[in-house]
């Protein structure tokens, strides 16, 4: 379906996605209302003015958005048989907050990673695709790049002002971006600079213990584990053809008598530190090394290295393989770090605990869009515990 640019944002779906398998907005009136409203409420945040909706149909399906009671825009949802939605409109807030909208129901909530593909050069591209993939985010680049999705949808106008924002903001919508040129694939890098943070990494700085895991790729993990009985570990883990994390070396350290001096003890496999290490890690070690001449005290998510982490801290033992935690997970491809909590199994031990986490929760980029996690908290609402452990992951100024 070739891309034509207009004055008009239109979006043709796959008929079969868009009656039987999403509940998408061209079955339920109530859905409709509520989805035009939230493209009106999030219109309002973008322009700083308020943007009003009314129903302009008995059907609900056509809606028109006001400001100061002047029209500046119409949206239209398509019946089951013409499977679209198209809005026209005078203010370019409206195609930005339509576009999230979008992509959001798309994405089921959180449950798909998306995939925005571009035919040709993403500023100027001759076809636009939007397709889902399946529940497993490991490997996500890679059927990316693959063009392992099932396309779901097709852009079919587009105002010049949107296609730019889009270009120059894709991973500001969660999406990953694949571009088909020359005969090549590739997946764009993150465009959104997202906030500094530092994560701590010494005992001191969060004595309830901790366990952080960081990538730089989705397919490798470095993670590092304390718990307050004295054990400091940190592990390389790679993924392999089954989607199974797979321990490659292991680090133990040991308190001694001096209270806070952690030494290197055990060295379970080979040793190597990678490229993308060196922002957490020297790469050469041996017994009887302090801690504090091996790992460093903190590492920033600016860092080129720095796809995604996530930072556990405990909050309490429910029972004792259960432990209720607070969660930080940071990505390049949000515009801010989230946190939620849960209640962890600690059988398979800390650090595998924790991998076994992220695999099934879904880390993807469409994960900024959740709303099936009903643990999900604003940062606003986190313990006091957990407040005063990440009161160091600061937004510079």
């Amino acid at each position: 379906m070739v891309l034509t640019i207009d004055n008009e944002f239109r979006v043709v779906f796959d008929k079969k996605f868009y009656n039987e398998e999403h509940s998408l907005w061209a079955k339920f009136e109530d859905g409709r209302v509520m989805d035009a409203s939230d493209a009106a409420k999030r219109a309002s945040t973008i322009s700083g003015q308020l943007v009003s909706i009314r129903p302009a149909d008995k059907e609900k399906r056509r809606f028109f958005f006001y400001k100061k009671n002047e029209k500046v825009g119409e949206l239209y949802f398509g019946t089951s048989e013409e499977s679209l939605a198209y809005l026209t409109s005078t203010d370019p807030s409206l195609f930005l907050a339509f576009l999230e909208k979008i992509l959001k129901a798309i994405s089921a909530s959180g449950r798909y990673p998306v995939v925005l593909e571009s035919i040709g050069e993403l500023k100027k591209p001759k076809e636009l695709t939007i397709g889902v993939l399946n529940h497993e985010y490991l490997s996500s680049i890679m059927k990316a790049i693959n063009g392992e999705f099932r396309k779901v949808a097709f852009i079919e106008k587009i105002p010049e002002t949107l296609l730019e924002e889009l270009s120059r903001k894709h991973s500001k919508y969660g999406t990953l971006v694949v571009t088909s040129a020359n005969g090549k694939r590739n997946v764009e890098k993150p465009t959104y600079e997202p906030p500094e943070h530092d994560i701590p990494l010494y005992p001191e700085l969060c004595p309830i213990g901790f366990t952080i895991g960081f990538t730089p790729n989705l397919s490798e993990w470095l993670t590092i584990h304390y718990d307050p009985v004295g054990v400091y570990s940190v592990g390389y883990y790679a993924i392999n053809g089954k989607y199974d994390f797979v321990r490659k070396w292991e680090l133990f350290f040991m308190e001694k008598n001096d209270l806070g001096e952690f030494r290197l003890t055990k060295i379970n496999g080979e040793f190597k530190v990678k490229e993308w290490m060196h922002v957490l890690m020297k790469d050469t070690v041996k017994n009887g090394d302090e801690l504090r001449s091996i790992v460093a005290k903190s590492f920033n998510t600016r860092d080129e290295s720095v796809l995604a982490t996530f930072y556990i801290v405990p909050i309490k033992r429910v029972k004792k393989e259960l432990t209720e935690c607070e969660i930080y997970v940071y990505s390049k491809y949000w515009s801010s770090p989230k946190l939620v909590r849960l209640y962890m199994k600690t059988c398979l031990g800390e650090p595998n605990a924790s991998l076994f986490w992220i695999k099934h929760v879904n880390l993807t980029p469409s994960m900024k869009w959740s709303k099936v996690w009903m643990h999900w908290a604003k940062p606003t609402k986190i313990s006091i515990i957990t407040a005063c452990v990440l009161s160091i992951l600061k937004e510079a100024r």
